[in-house]
C-alpha cells in the first residue's frame, strides 16, 4: 500500500498521521529507524482485531465518512470476500486483511465500508 506519511502525532512512540486513498489518520511506525516524512512509501498495514461487524459503518462509496479522534485511523474500501471470520478488503489498489467478529451483514461482499480502528501498525515492505 502506498502511503504519505505526513507528521509526528505530539507524545506517543513512533505515532505519525497517514494519508492515502482509503487511509487517513494515526498509525504507528513498526520499522527500524524514523521513516521519510512527506514521501510516498510502500507499506505495509497490519489491522488490529479482531473488528466487530457491528462498529462497521455499511454504505455506499462516496458517502461521507464517519469523523475520526485523535489516535484513531479511519480505512475505507469494498469487501472483497468474507470467509471464516476473515474479510478481504479492497483499499484502493491495495488489498488489506481484516479480522472479525459477528455476524456480516447479508450481502456483504461488494459493499463498501469504512472502519475506525485504534492501534493499527504499519510496516515498510522495502519495495
Amino acid at each position: 500500500m502506498l502511503v504519505v506519511l505526513h507528521r509526528r502525532r505530539a507524545g506517543g512512540e513512533a505515532a505519525l498521521t497517514v494519508r492515502a486513498p482509503g487511509v487517513a489518520g494515526s498509525v504507528l511506525w513498526r520499522g527500524t529507524g524514523d521513516p521519510a516524512v512527506g514521501f510516498p512509501l510502500d507499506v505495509e498495514l497490519e489491522v488490529p482485531g479482531p473488528v466487530d461487524w457491528d462498529a462497521v459503518v455499511v454504505a455506499p462509496s462516496g458517502v461521507e465518512a464517519p469523523a475520526v479522534a485523535d489516535g484513531e485511523l479511519l480505512l475505507s474500501g469494498v469487501v472483497e470476500q468474507v470467509r471464516d471470520g476473515l474479510v478481504v478488503l479492497r483499499v484502493a489498489d491495495a488489498i488489506v486483511l481484516v479480522e472479525t467478529v459477528g455476524e456480516p451483514p447479508a450481502g456483504a461482499e461488494g459493499t463498501h465500508v469504512a472502519l475506525r480502528l485504534r492501534g493499527a501498525e504499519v510496516y515498510p515492505t522495502g519495495v
